[in-house]
């Protein structure tokens, strides 16, 4: 069965916030919410204050994943043309962007306040599926919007749903409707 490795790593946490700060405009530009150390010259400094925060609450996040992470696998596999791998890696930081991805097996979550906490689980669900669907979203030529609202349909309408009963659709996906009906084998 596939299984997500979460870690904490702050060489690895050095180098994500180093490219966010790159990318900072565009989340910017997009209404993204971002947590960013006040200067790129402090990251460290702002890694190391939440390194004990962080530590406490991936003990806590790997207890509740555990909870979903088989009737997780087994619901995606019911769908056509998802890639599952046995594992994932899922690096936690208290800095960046809700989720993130980076195929084929990266994800980034940030658990920076309690709003995060409560959107954890859908959050590593929604950027997970970017995984697995990524081939076929390529493969379809899948904007970023296309991708945002497949996700987000794959969840809605799917037993995912059951699973995470109050995950939020995004406003920001365009709909494909052809590609979602291939997906759920219509």
């Amino acid at each position: 069965m596939s299984h997500i490795l979460f870690d904490i790593d702050t060489e690895k946490d050095f180098k994500y916030i180093k490219e966010l700060f790159k990318e900072k405009a565009w989340f910017e530009r997009e209404q993204f919410s971002i947590y960013l150390p006040k200067r790129e010259s402090v990251i460290e400094r702002g890694i190391e204050q939440n390194k004990k925060y962080l530590e406490k609450n991936v003990k806590w996040l790997k207890v509740e994943w555990k909870k979903v992470e088989k009737p997780y696998f087994k619901a995606i596999k019911k769908f056509k043309y998802q890639k599952i791998i046995n594992t994932y890696t899922c690096h936690v930081s208290y800095f960046g962007v809700e989720g993130r991805y980076r195929a084929p097996h990266q994800l980034f979550i940030r658990l920076h306040n309690e709003r995060d906490k409560k959107r954890v689980l859908e959050t590593i669900a929604h950027e997970l599926l970017h995984l697995i669907f990524n081939n076929y979203f390529i493969r379809n030529h899948c904007t970023y919007r296309e991708r945002e609202w497949l996700i987000d349909q794959i969840i809605i309408k799917s037993e995912l749903k059951k699973l995470f009963p109050l995950y939020k659709e995004q406003t920001i996906g365009k709909p494909k409707p052809r590609i979602l009906k291939k997906l759920f084998n219509i």
